[in-house]
């Protein structure tokens, strides 16, 4: 049988890099090499002919309802299928730029196939779409898992917290600044390190405490090569995935701990729908209500034993190895498309 021919219109910013997302959701899964005599990948960030054309999320920076009505049009002139590719719920979510929301329900109606990463988000869009499958987010194992096997952090008297997370994710931070106060107060071993953006007054809150941000170089910043730089700098005993409970965040899928798992970082998660389904309470992570108390007293437990985290570092990191790499995922991806024939 012979390949298909698809080809991604990547979702990118201004200097034409794809996004992270487009990596996790499109090019990694498509391209992996268990789709190899499935499918023939290609990507760019305009229309190519191909037997399924691939759009993701807001199709391109600022674009206008007229555009994508433009991009369909060119899509069915070459008799291409067309699949949406959708990771958040930009129906509702205030925050967003109602153009921006008006896109995505214009593509979830126009598409042959709109692929979710969860449950709750094809609920949202089931009745709009044609077809909806949801493909849980996977890791890649040749990103995560090549070379040598994540090592336990190196003996050390301090215990390093991490919280990895954009600009978009402070809201999710600001969840634990009283407990993570406390807890750096009164556990002087501790230190907290923040991967990504956050807003100096928000880490003013933490003046006088053991705080790091740390800025990703700039050449690491596209996925791959960010993933890569990843392993090399989180040296990390807890790592933490606050998540808000709100109509947006409910339909988030587990990527989080999925990257921290991989890591081999034990993770105290929100216990909120997109962690609920993967994370087994006491046995590869915490799940902790939105509770400044509860928060402090799971951090507490694992800042105080060190058994307690190495067993939840190695179950996550198991699971993850076992259940949610591309290596046993990607194929789903393909039988997707494939289905639109």
């Amino acid at each position: 049988m012979s390949r298909l021919a698809v080809h991604v219109i990547v979702e990118h910013g201004g200097d034409g890099v794809p996004f992270g997302c487009a990596y996790i959701r499109d090019l990694l899964p498509l391209g992996h090499p268990a789709n190899a005599q499935r499918i023939a990948l290609t990507a760019s960030t305009d229309l190519q002919a191909a037997d399924v054309v691939v759009v993701e999320r807001t199709l391109l920076p600022g674009a206008t309802v007229l555009e994508a009505e433009a991009l369909v049009r060119r899509v069915r002139r070459n008799g291409s299928r067309l699949a949406y590719t959708l990771d958040d719920n930009l129906l509702d979510a205030p925050q967003i730029p109602l153009p921006t929301r008006t896109v995505a329900r214009f593509l979830c109606r126009e598409a042959d196939v709109v692929l979710v990463a969860t449950e709750t988000l094809a609920g949202r869009v089931r009745h709009l779409a044609r077809r909806v499958v949801v493909l849980p987010n996977a890791l890649d194992e040749r990103l995560f898992f090549a070379g040598a096997a994540a090592a336990a952090p190196p003996a050390r008297e301090e215990v390093r917290i991490g919280f990895m997370g954009t600009w978009t994710h402070e809201r999710d931070l600001m969840l634990l600044v009283q407990p993570l106060r406390e807890v750096l107060r009164t556990h002087p071993g501790t230190r907290l390190e923040v991967v990504g953006g956050a807003d100096p007054a928000l880490l003013a809150a933490f003046e006088g405490l053991a705080v790091r941000q740390v800025t990703v170089p700039a050449a690491e910043v596209e996925y791959p090569a960010f993933v890569r730089w990843l392993r090399r700098h989180a040296q990390w005993d807890v790592a933490v995935a606050p998540l808000e409970d709100t109509p947006f965040t409910r339909a988030k899928s587990d990527i989080k701990f999925l990257d921290y798992g991989a890591l081999g970082i034990a993770a105290v998660c929100s216990e909120v729908p997109a962690y609920a389904g993967t994370v087994r309470h006491g046995e590869n992570g915490l799940l902790v209500p939105n509770d400044p108390a509860a928060w402090a007293e799971a951090l507490r437990q694992l800042v105080t034993q060190p058994d307690l985290r190495q067993g939840l570092a190695d179950n996550a990191r198991r699971y993850v190895a076992a259940e949610r790499t591309l290596a046993r995922r990607a194929p789903a991806w393909a039988d997707a498309l494939a289905a639109l024939f």
